[in-house]
């Protein structure tokens, strides 16, 4: 889409979720270059927030392993007796 002087008010109004209303504001022969405009910079951000997403579960589970003792595991032993039943009268 070339530069111009609306270029910032569309921007906000696809960032706030206006883009049926953005679209509706533009000459239809700039719609479709406006939908897929805001379609790229949805699929775009989701992306980023994903990887970003990604990478701090990695850090944080690198970061519990490497984090917590080996004598904090309790080891497994036999299970439990079960509790005695109550006698009955």
């Amino acid at each position: 889409m070339p530069a111009s002087s609306h270029v910032h008010e569309l921007a906000r109004a696809v960032a706030s979720g206006g883009t049926g209303r953005a679209l509706r504001a533009v000459p239809p022969a700039r719609g479709d270059q406006l939908a897929h405009a805001a379609h790229h910079a949805f699929v775009t951000g989701f992306n980023t927030i994903a990887l970003v997403s990604v990478a701090a579960a990695a850090v944080g589970s690198v970061a519990g392993y490497a984090l917590v003792r080996s004598r904090d595991f309790v080891g497994g032993g036999s299970p439990a007796a079960a509790p005695p039943e109550p006698a009955r009268a």
